[in-house]
């Protein structure tokens, strides 16, 4: 990951009775690489260190957007990516 930012976009239905969002994410791009991981099954796992050590981590990127379907939003568009922290290059830069 350094030098670099990956994609990584998701949906989530709305209910407009409660004015929340709701269900599991849809994720519609996931333009992190898992070629060389031996265990790309476990890529939330790892993120979720990475953010709890500060090194790493999904950062939104821009406003969500809303989804429309029958003239009424149904749920939101959610853009991110997954990038190091200031810390997490700096981690890099002295291990590497």
């Amino acid at each position: 990951m350094k030098g670099h930012q990956y994609d990584h976009v998701h949906t989530r239905t709305f209910d407009p009775a409660t004015n929340l969002f709701y269900g599991p994410l849809t994720i519609e791009v996931d333009a992190l690489p898992r070629d060389h991981l031996v265990f790309a099954d476990n890529v939330p796992f790892y993120m979720q260190h990475l953010d709890k050590l500060g090194l790493a981590g999904i950062f939104q990127a821009g406003n969500q957007g809303p989804l429309f379907g029958g003239g009424k939003q149904t749920g939101v568009r959610v853009r991110s990516t997954y990038r190091l922290t200031d810390f997490g290059e700096a981690f890099v830069r002295a291990c590497t």
